[in-house]
């Protein structure tokens, strides 16, 4: 009897296991939203955003992929971050416009 019991809890711990991840998961792409909405209305704030709760990378590498894989970003926003006289929004552009084909 011991042994079914035992594997019940290895069961029960697998699925909480996964729901954890789930909801992680879930959480994840509802802060990623909330800064795909931050970036529409000021990007720079959107950035910062993405940073400080998502974990994007500091690089202009890791910024022009956002630029340009992730769905739901505003082009003009995209254009007004890209167009900043700042130098890190430079390096974006310069790797965002290399990156693409």
């Amino acid at each position: 009897p011991g042994g079914g019991e035992a594997g019940g809890e290895v069961t029960a711990v697998v699925a909480s296991r996964e729901s954890v991840d789930f909801e992680a998961m879930f959480h994840r792409k509802h802060e990623v939203h909330e800064g795909v909405i931050k970036f529409n209305m000021k990007p720079k704030r959107g950035i910062r955003y993405l940073r400080e709760v998502c974990g994007l990378e500091d690089t202009p590498q890791a910024v022009a992929r956002f630029l340009r894989e992730t769905d739901g970003l505003d082009k003009r926003a995209v254009g007004d971050y890209l167009g900043e006289g700042e130098d890190f929004c430079k390096q974006v552009l310069y790797t965002y416009v290399d990156s693409i084909d």
